[in-house]
C-alpha cells in the first residue's frame, strides 16, 4: 500500500473509482436496455445497482482487513489458498484485457459516427493498434502519468454527463417537449434480459 500511496494521491484514487464506475456502456447501452426492458429498464438498473453496491461493500470490508496490494486475488488467496487465488488473479487479468478491448471498440464505434472514414478496416485497425501502443507506453512510465491521464478521462466523462443533463433540462424548460419522442419497446416477457444487461455491464456502465 505504501508504494501505491506514493504514486497515487487520494483525489486520483477517487477519480480512479469514478472512471471504473462510469464506462462506455453508459453512453452506448441505454437504447439496447430499453428495447429489452421497456419501462422496466429503470427498475432493472436500480436492482443491478443494489447488487453492485453489496459487492462493493464486501470489497470495502476485505480491503480494510487485508493491507496488501493485489485486490481480489489477494482476498481469495488469504481465504481459499493459492490455486483459487491463482485462478481469480488470471481471470482478473483476462477481464482487464477484455474491458480495454471493449472500451477501445466502443470509442472507435462512436468516432465512426462522427468520422465515417474511421470505419474502414485500415483506419480502424490502425487506430486500435495505436491506442494499445499508447496504453503500453503510458504504463511503462509508472503510476504517475497513468493517474493523471485517468484523472483527465474521469473529468471528461463527468463533464459529458453534466452537459447532457443540463442540455436536457434546458430543452424541456424551453418547451421543446413536443419534439421529444420515446420509441415503443416490445412487451417484456422475461425480466432476466433487462436485468442481466445492466448487471453484467455494471463494472463499465454505472
Amino acid at each position: 500500500m505504501k508504494k501505491m500511496k506514493a504514486g497515487i494521491g487520494f483525489p486520483s484514487v477517487v477519480l480512479l473509482g469514478v472512471n471504473g464506475v462510469i464506462g462506455g456502456g453508459l453512453f452506448l447501452l441505454p437504447s439496447t436496455m430499453y428495447k429489452q426492458g421497456g419501462q422496466l429498464v429503470l427498475l432493472a438498473i436500480a436492482l443491478a445497482g443494489i447488487a453492485a453496491t453489496l459487492i462493493a461493500m464486501h470489497y470495502a470490508v476485505m480491503s480494510s482487513r487485508i493491507d496488501e496490494d493485489g485486490g481480489a486475488w489477494v482476498y481469495t488467496l488469504k481465504a481459499f489458498g493459492h490455486y483459487p487465488g491463482f485462478l481469480v488473479g488470471w481471470f482478473g487479468w483476462l477481464f482487464g484485457v477484455i474491458t480495454i478491448s471493449a472500451e477501445s471498440a466502443a470509442f472507435l464505434k462512436t468516432l465512426t459516427g462522427l468520422v465515417p472514414a474511421v470505419g474502414t478496416p485500415v483506419v480502424y485497425n490502425g487506430l486500435a493498434l495505436t491506442i494499445m501502443t499508447l496504453l503500453i507506453i503510458m504504463n511503462l512510465f509508472g503510476t504517475g502519468i497513468s493517474s493523471r491521464i485517468d484523472d483527465m478521462s474521469s473529468l471528461i466523462k463527468i463533464g459529458v454527463i453534466v452537459a447532457v443533463f443540463i442540455a436536457t433540462v434546458v430543452w424541456f424548460v424551453l418547451g421543446h417537449v413536443d419534439h421529444f419522442a420515446v420509441a415503443q419497446a416490445k412487451p417484456v416477457a422475461d425480466f432476466s434480459g433487462p436485468l442481466g444487461t445492466p448487471f453484467t455491464c455494471l463494472p463499465v456502465f454505472l
